[in-house]
């Protein structure tokens, strides 16, 4: 019987390199007036709030959420994660191949730990189930979210967030929630891997 872990993270933007991120931010040559160039980047700069937090080079990882197979959801570090790894376990994500694991990756280098970067890289291979299955692409070529899938497949919605103005206690309970419901989605289609 194989060991599973599901995996998800939650990421925020790089407090260090919000200034260099935001340096890049400049109106379209067409604007002119000073007040409309102003707005124009503060509203930028809100908006790099979430661009930062899925740019795998611009952001940090706030929490990352597991489930171990029947086990309770909890939050595990960076260095949990890469013990499963070594542990044998087959991690399950929901668009990890292209999010999860290459901000795990980045933010492990960032940070100077001793992570099986190997492994990880590997694990994101496209089609590759044998060391960890991305429900995203496992479901179709075509894009749809978790909380598609989720109504779709059992009838169930996610809880709305607004990242941008989310408490962090809200956060890992929106976290946790995502764990538990990838995991359900992983038991109804366990039977493709």
């Amino acid at each position: 019987m194989n060991n599973y872990l599901v995996v998800d993270i939650e990421s925020r933007p790089q407090k260090n390199l919000v200034e260099m991120f935001n340096k890049r931010i400049k109106a379209p040559s067409n604007y002119k007036e000073p007040k409309v160039i102003e707005a124009y980047i503060e509203k930028a700069k809100l908006d790099s709030v979430k661009a930062m937090s899925v740019d795998t080079d611009y952001n940090e990882i706030f929490c990352i959420g597991a489930k171990a197979n029947d086990e309770d959801a909890k939050l595990i570090s960076l260095d949990e994660l890469g013990q499963y790894i070594l542990d044998g376990y087959i991690l399950v994500t929901f668009n990890g191949k292209k999010f999860d694991l290459p901000t795990i990756i980045k933010n492990g280098i960032k940070q100077g730990l001793k992570l099986p970067y190997f492994q990880l890289k590997q694990m994101c291979k496209r089609w590759d189930t044998s060391k960890h299955i991305d429900l995203m692409e496992l479901l179709g070529e075509e894009y749809r979210s978790l909380d598609t899938y989720l109504q779709i497949y059992l009838g169930i919605s996610k809880k709305e967030i607004d990242f941008a103005t989310c408490t962090n206690v809200e956060l890992v309970q929106h976290n946790i929630e995502d764990v538990n419901n990838t995991y359900k989605l992983f038991k109804l289609f366990e039977q493709l891997v």
